[in-house]
Order: C-alpha cells, then structure tokens, then sequence
C-alpha cells in the first residue's frame, strides 16, 4: 500500500449511497481523503438487487449503476496483506461475533485500527454504529472522530457547496437512505438550513 496523504476505509453501504447521489468525488474532496479504499462486496454485480430495491425509476437506477462502475473501477479493495492480518486479530474476531456489525465493517474497524497512516473509516450503515458504540465504547472513544458517518459527509459537502446543491441530487435518489427521506421532509418553502439541522440530528457519530 503507497504512503502519504489520508486513507479512507469505505464499507458498501457509504459507497452505494454515494453512488446514487452522485457525490463520491465532492465526499473525498470535503474528507480530505487522497486514497480511498472498499471492500470486495462492493461491486456493481454483487449490489444490483439493492439498487433495484432502492430507485424504481430506469434511468435513475442506469445512471446510479453507471457511477458505482466508475468507481469499482477508480478505487482499490482495500490491500490482501493488511486485511488477512487484520482479520486473524482478537480484535476483528471481537467484532465479527457482535450483532449488527457484519465481517466487512469488523475488518475495517480492525484495520483503521492498525492503520500506520492517517485514515478514517467512512459507513452508511447506521446499526453499524450504533453497536459499535454501545458494544465497544472504549474502542469507539479511542476511534473518536475518525468514523464518519453518510450524514457527516453530506454535511461537509453542504458546507463546501451549499445545502442546495446536496438536495437537488438527493431528491431523485431519496428512497436510498431513511435519513435523507426524512430530512427532505422538511415543511415546504423552509429554508434549507433545515436540511442540514436534520442530517445532523441524524447522525450516529454526534456527540
């Protein structure tokens, strides 16, 4: 694995979303992530039945699949070494037998923690979180600030380019995520700082 600049460990569910809003590159620019990584699972193949399940509209769905290719393509799975190491660890093997947190999401907590170079670990999946939190709390502290969750990325890219910008892509592709569902219900004519309040009230990571 190269050296220099910040890693970032992608779990599916974050690189499908991102997927759908069409946001990956403005998400690794508002991160600051220069080498970003993903696990096997995420391949266009392996996830067309979610894509299916979440946009029921043809194109929507050709242009959401059109972008996760172009990103299998551009990222890297995260390295065989580190990941057979890691995976033979006390620690993954911890988390591997938690409920709600999958193989994939323990070895990229395994890895992140062994990480010699700056990284972060970026997760759609809020149950992921959430055992990590309350099953792990010292290791959860120790990570703290370093898992970032869909609603904190978006957050940052709203900052970047303006809340107006994430809705009028997250509008199409709403019925992939249950916290942009929910803050894209904001009363109408609201301003959209509304927007933002709500992906942070939603974020599993806040404080």
């Amino acid at each position: 694995m190269p050296t220099g600049g910040l890693v970032g460990l992608f779990d599916r569910d974050v690189v499908l979303k991102l997927a759908c809003l069409g946001l990956w590159d403005e998400v690794l620019a508002a991160t600051g992530v220069t080498r970003p990584y993903r696990l096997p699972s995420c391949s266009v193949t392996g996830s067309a039945p979610v894509f299916r399940r979440w946009l029921k509209d043809r194109a929507v769905l050709q242009a959401a699949t059109d972008r996760l290719a172009a990103i299998v393509t551009a990222v890297p799975v995260v390295d065989e070494g580190p990941a057979t190491a890691s995976r033979a660890t006390p620690s993954f093997v911890d988390l591997a037998n938690t409920e709600d947190i999958d193989a994939g999401e323990a070895l990229l907590v395994a890895m992140l923690e062994a990480a010699a170079d700056p990284a972060i670990l970026l997760t759609g999946d809020k149950r992921f979180v959430a055992a990590l939190r309350n099953h792990h709390p010292a290791r959860y502290a120790a990570l703290a600030g370093r898992v970032l969750s869909l609603e904190r990325c978006l957050t940052l890219v709203c900052q970047a380019h303006g809340a107006a910008f994430v809705v009028e892509r997250a509008i199409p592709v709403v019925t992939c995520d249950g916290s942009l569902r929910l803050a894209l219900g904001m009363p109408p004519g609201a301003d959209h700082a509304s927007f933002v309040e709500a992906l942070a009230s939603f974020d599993p990571c806040r404080e």
